[in-house]
C-alpha cells in the first residue's frame, strides 16, 4: 500500500506549510489568541524544529508514497531517543496526509510500517501530541491503540 521514503527539500516545505497549518487550526481552541501571533509563533517552532531535526540522527522525516498510483501521499516525521527512560520510546512528531488521500488506509499503514520497522531496533513504546479538537486524528490514534497519558487543562484568567 505504501512505500516510506527520504523527503524531499520541496516537499519539507510542504511539510512545513502543512504542520504550521495544524498547529494553527490546533491551537485556535484557545480563546483570546491572537490568530496572527499564533501563526507567527507556530511558523517559528515549525521552522526550528525542522532545522533541529536535520541536525541529529535521531530523528526522521519520511515521505509516504503510494504504491498503487505512486503518488505523495503524506508526510511522516518521528524521535527517538538516548535518554535511559525513553530509550524504548518512539515520539511521533507528526503524521500528516494531503485532504485527497485521507480515510484510505495510509496513517494506519504509515505507523504500521514505523512501527514495524522500530520494533526490531528494540523500540517497545510510541507516543504522540495531539490537539484534542481534531476529531479525525483522535479516532485514528485512538482506533491505531493509542491511549492518552496525559492530560493539559486550560483556564481563562
Amino acid at each position: 500500500m505504501i512505500l516510506l521514503r527520504a523527503i524531499t527539500d520541496r516537499e519539507k516545505l510542504v511539510l512545513k506549510e502543512a504542520n504550521v497549518e495544524a498547529m494553527v487550526a490546533g491551537m485556535s481552541q484557545y480563546k483570546r489568541a491572537n490568530q496572527q501571533a499564533v501563526k507567527t509563533f507556530c511558523e517559528a517552532q515549525v521552522n526550528d524544529e525542522v532545522r533541529n531535526a536535520q541536525q541529529t540522527d535521531l530523528e526522521t522525516i519520511l515521505t509516504i508514497v503510494s504504491t498503487e498510483t505512486n503518488q505523495v501521499v503524506g508526510s511522516i516525521w518521528y524521535r527517538l531517543h538516548n535518554d535511559a527512560v525513553y530509550s524504548d520510546l518512539v515520539f511521533i512528531c507528526w503524521l500528516g496526509i494531503y485532504p485527497a488521500y485521507r480515510r484510505k488506509g495510509y496513517a494506519r499503514a504509515a505507523l504500521d510500517q514505523v512501527a514495524a520497522d522500530l520494533k526490531q531496533q528494540g523500540i517497545k513504546r510510541m507516543a504522540l501530541q495531539a490537539f484534542n479538537n481534531h476529531q479525525e486524528s483522535m479516532s485514528l490514534y485512538e482506533s491505531y491503540g493509542l491511549e492518552a497519558k496525559r492530560t493539559v487543562m486550560h483556564k481563562y484568567l
